[in-house]
């Protein structure tokens, strides 16, 4: 974005400020930051003791160096208290991990030593089930919709993010990447979503937002809101 047209970006956050407050409040709740790995491996009793009392599971989190798909689960469990190995595979690491995951993706998660579960929104609900404020009874329905428009939301974007990596997979031949013609697609592709998609989701965000009391689904942070800070970021 910082090459398409930033400052229309740096705008429209500016006029859905909405949003952007709750992106910073849902940081500030969280009193640390899920970036930061030393927060995740150290003991942190939390609010995970008032339903499994002393015994916790043991959980081991692995994903590259970056927030990705794996960033929602590492907020809810340090939403929850629940400490987790924050393991972070390098690039040139994983080439040699991948045959040993189970699709070849990451991230991957093991509980108490058991075997690996794969797919990041597995990951989240369980996460969000050891603490049931972020997942509660009555508020499901309403928290897995807002969940399904942060993921059109995600789907929106995704192909001006990738088509600049690999565009190979949208019909174009892979040594195309890099040459002006690639480059102005890519960017007329950044330029029309920040023009017509992002101010629609935002304006969706917004209103749910204000409606509900300075979060997605109420007053207080549910699994929804983990999965829309980290796109917020991006």
């Amino acid at each position: 974005l910082a090459k398409t047209g930033s400052y229309k970006f740096r705008a429209m956050f500016g006029a859905r400020r909405a949003v952007v407050r709750a992106a910073v409040s849902s940081a500030a709740l969280c009193g640390v930051s899920a970036m930061s790995a030393s927060l995740c491996s150290n003991e942190n009793p939390g609010l995970i003791s008032r339903w499994f009392g002393s015994s916790k599971p043991n959980v081991k989190l692995t994903y590259f160096g970056i927030e990705g798909v794996a960033e929602k689960v590492r907020l809810a469990f340090v939403l929850g208290g629940v400490s987790f190995e924050d393991h972070r595979v390098s690039f040139p690491d994983w080439l040699a991990m991948k045959p040993k995951t189970p699709y070849g993706q990451l991230p991957v998660m093991s509980i108490n030593g058991g075997p690996l579960v794969t797919q990041s929104d597995a990951m989240a609900h369980y996460a969000a089930r050891l603490t049931p404020s972020l997942y509660p009874k009555d508020k499901q329905l309403e928290i897995d919709e807002c969940i399904g428009l942060v993921g059109d939301f995600t789907r929106s974007w995704s192909p001006c993010l990738y088509l600049s990596m690999r565009p190979e997979n949208y019909g174009y031949p892979a040594e195309a990447k890099g040459t002006e013609a690639h480059q102005g697609l890519v960017k007329r592709m950044r330029e029309k979503f920040i023009a017509k998609d992002l101010p629609v989701f935002l304006d969706h965000f917004s209103a749910k937002i204000e409606k509900n009391g300075g979060f997605l689904c109420g007053n207080t942070m549910t699994l929804a809101d983990c999965y829309l800070l980290p796109e917020l970021r991006k």
